[in-house]
């Protein structure tokens, strides 16, 4: 009975942190390729963030996504695109994440004014 718990909670944890797995696939866009447990995270002390995402644009192109663990995200390139989801159409996306990190407010800030 012990070994059957141990399997069944097992399979659950797998089933949690792949659930999400699969949601950008569906929508057409290419995916980084991804670990189970870190998502498309494998390399993250290998590598530093900038080149990374550098190496997956020109893998991948203008359009891709990662997943952050279980949170599926798309990066996009394209300045055009970029401009039209952020200034034309932001209302018609929900749960925006934009975190650069500690001090990146103001390049974000500069980054909007620079695209209108």
């Amino acid at each position: 009975e012990f070994v059957l718990l141990l399997v069944s909670i097992g399979a659950l944890l797998v089933l949690y942190f792949r659930w999400n797995y699969g949601t950008l696939e569906k929508l057409g866009i290419p995916v980084v390729k991804t670990h189970f447990l870190l998502g498309s995270q494998t390399d993250f002390n290998k590598i530093v963030g900038h080149e990374r995402d550098y190496e997956w644009f020109q893998t991948y192109g203008d359009i891709y996504g990662v997943y952050y663990g279980r949170k599926p995200q798309i990066h996009i390139v394209d300045p055009e695109i970029v401009r039209q989801i952020l200034v034309k159409d932001f209302d018609k996306f929900v749960n925006h994440s934009i975190d650069f990190g500690a001090g990146a407010s103001d390049v974000f800030g500069e980054m909007l004014d620079f695209i209108k």
